[in-house]
């Protein structure tokens, strides 16, 4: 349940957000490098499907610590959104932060 409702609005909220941070890339200043963003991203997909995995394997302790990682990744997109990024995307960021900190939630509390 947890994994369809995020498949379905926390990874393509990702992927939205990628998108608006690639084409602000040519808009900013040069100490915003919006390539951090696109890594970040893939870091918490990577932390997210691991997440997923343990969840289904039954592995309560390193679906939680996965999902540790997933938030961590996405405070860390807020965090450089918050200096770097347009209102918009702090929103979207930001929508996608609440959503990761009740995934978090969600796969710890087993």
């Amino acid at each position: 349940m947890i994994r369809r409702h995020l498949n379905r609005s926390g990874l393509v909220l990702i992927f939205c957000i990628g998108v608006a941070a690639t084409s602000a890339y040519a808009q900013t200043p040069a100490e915003c490098d919006f390539s951090q963003v696109i890594e970040l991203q893939n870091l918490a997909i990577a932390y997210f499907r691991q997440a997923s995995a343990a969840e289904v394997a039954g592995d309560v302790e390193q679906s939680c610590d996965a999902a540790q990682g997933y938030l961590s990744a996405m405070e860390q997109q807020y965090d450089f959104m918050q200096a770097c990024g347009s209102p918009a995307q702090i929103v979207q960021v930001e929508t996608l932060l609440s959503q990761s900190k009740r995934s978090k939630e969600k796969f710890c509390e087993n």
